[in-house]
């Protein structure tokens, strides 16, 4: 519920040598609460879901500092998604898109350029974010 709601699933796209661009899968919740973080912590390890944790400071008056765990990485993404896909709404579709660029990408070397099915997934995953933002507003 967490990631669904204030969580993040994406592809982060990630330049490398020669100009290149890599697209990294992400999972994350950011939270000014300690408390919630620290039980997604525990429950994380519980689960063993690689992660890591950050404490951000913001220098903008109105923005309070905030936590971020994170996961990154296919294979560490993969384990997360297809456990708790079938559980989401908001971001339902993000989730399968991330799980099926990440089953495309594992059927060859990660050296080889992105095929075009993988680079529509990424294109769903951005058009996903940008498609539940204008529906949001049209309902204000």
């Amino acid at each position: 519920g967490f990631i669904d709601a204030d969580g993040c699933i994406g592809l982060h796209k990630q330049p490398s040598t020669g100009g290149k661009i890599n697209y990294v899968p992400l999972v994350s919740i950011s939270s000014t609460c300690k408390k919630t973080v620290e039980y997604l912590d525990k429950k994380y390890d519980e689960h063993e879901y690689g992660h890591h944790i950050t404490f951000r400071k913001v220098n903008n008056p109105n923005w309070t500092d905030r936590y971020v765990i994170e996961i990154r990485g296919m294979l560490r993404c993969k384990k997360i998604l297809q456990d708790i896909v079938e559980y989401m709404v908001t971001k339902k579709e993000e989730a399968r898109d991330v799980l099926e660029f990440i089953r495309l990408r594992q059927l060859h070397s990660k050296k080889i350029p992105y095929s075009e099915e993988e680079l529509e997934c990424v294109e769903r995953v951005k058009m996903a974010k940008k498609t539940r933002l204008w529906s949001w507003l049209l309902c204000i």
